[in-house]
This record gives structure tokens, C-alpha cells and sequence, in this order.
């Protein structure tokens, strides 16, 4: 009997017939080499922001063309000042990566995380942008640290905790903007927040004056 193929066709069963999720492997891109990489988000940059006067490169982003190289499985967590570019990367830049590779990227706001909406039907209440961060294969989360708790039914709970619990389920990668520092993650979220975040995201520290 080939013991491999035992394994492989009882893996298979068991996602087709009990939906059990059982292969855990880190999703890898690559956009190309470095020069390609550089005149890729270079270019996609300059498309999508309209507000800029001119266009400058800063060393953040060299930081940025490395991962699209080779993303080893990991997501990006991008932090530090204001106004150097963290939020139009997130927000409109790495969904034309993706979609280049005809993958959905769609990052939200994270104010939208304890957003409710009720259905009628069912007469219950859910939170539907939390539970698209929970189940899609790249979430995606801008301005990490000023959403309000998520509250369900008088039961305050942080959103943030149970979309990177998810995420590091299944070696998802995780994409994050955020002004607060380490020490700022910490004390909001739980302890294993900052090594989840590593495993996770390369992390990119933004510093410098605004751009804007």
C-alpha cells in the first residue's frame, strides 16, 4: 500500500465529506524581480493617487517592492507617522496588485469591523465586515486601533482578536495599517497579538515628515 497516497486520500475525504480543513500552507506571491517589482508599484502608486503633486520615493517603499519579490507567506503590517503613504497603499495600491493576479483584495476601514446590520428575516444581528475578515484569504485591516469594541447584545468583545485568530489558523497573511507603536498593540489587544503579527506580516516602520 503507498502510505502517501493512504494520507492524501484521507485528507481529501475528509475536506470534501466532513469539511474539516486540514492542509495549513502559507499563501506565497511574487510580482516579479526587483526592477519589475520597482516599476510596478511605482506606476500603480502614481495611478491611483491623484493627489499628489509630484511623486516621491521614500525608503519605506524599497521595503515594500522587496516583499512583492517574494512574500514568503506573509502579509504586511505597516506603522509609524502619518501622511507617508500607509493608507493608499493598503486601500488602493495592493488591491491592483492582486488583482493583477486575479485575486480579490478587499481591505476595509477599521471603524467598519463592529458594524452591525440586522436581518429581518432571521431576526438576528450580525457584523458583516468581521465576518468577511474572519473568512477571506487575505485580510485586510486600515487604521488598526481606532475601532470602538465590537458590542453584541450588551457583550463587548475586540474584533481585531478573532479576525487574527482566524488568520493564524490557517497561515493566512495579514495586512495591517496602524499609528500605534508595539507597546500601544499590546496593551489593546491581547498578549499574543505582537507574535501573531510577526508570523504573520513583515512589518514596515514609517517614519519621517508627511508627505502631504
Amino acid at each position: 500500500m503507498d502510505l502517501q497516497k493512504a494520507i492524501n486520500d484521507a485528507i481529501e475525504e475528509l475536506q470534501d465529506f466532513q469539511k474539516i480543513r486540514i492542509v495549513r500552507q502559507p499563501t506565497v506571491l511574487s510580482w516579479g524581480n526587483l526592477e519589475q517589482c520597482e516599476e510596478l508599484f511605482v506606476r500603480t502608486f502614481i495611478a491611483v493617487d491623484k493627489t499628489m503633486v509630484e511623486f516621491k520615493f521614500i525608503p519605506e517603499y524599497e521595503e515594500i517592492i522587496r516583499w512583492m519579490t517574494n512574500t514568503g507567506g506573509k502579509g504586511l503590517l505597516l506603522r509609524g507617522a502619518k501622511g507617508r503613504g500607509k493608507s493608499t497603499i493598503l486601500m488602493s495600491v495592493l488591491p491592483v496588485l492582486f488583482k493583477l493576479k486575479r485575486i480579490i483584495f478587499k481591505p476595509i476601514q477599521a471603524n467598519d469591523i463592529g458594524v452591525e446590520e440586522y436581518n429581518a428575516a432571521s431576526r438576528n444581528t450580525h457584523f458583516p465586515h468581521l465576518e468577511y475578515m474572519k473568512q477571506t484569504r487575505f485580510p485586510a485591516i486600515d487604521e488598526l486601533g481606532i475601532e470602538p469594541q465590537v458590542n453584541d447584545f450588551g457583550e463587548k468583545f475586540e474584533g481585531f482578536n478573532q479576525i487574527i485568530d482566524k488568520a493564524e489558523q490557517y497561515i493566512k497573511p495579514l495586512f495591517i495599517t496602524t499609528n500605534l507603536a508595539p507597546e500601544k498593540l499590546l496593551e489593546r489587544y491581547d498578549s499574543r497579538t505582537l507574535d501573531r503579527l510577526g508570523r504573520l506580516c513583515k512589518t514596515i516602520v514609517f517614519e519621517g515628515e508627511s508627505l502631504r
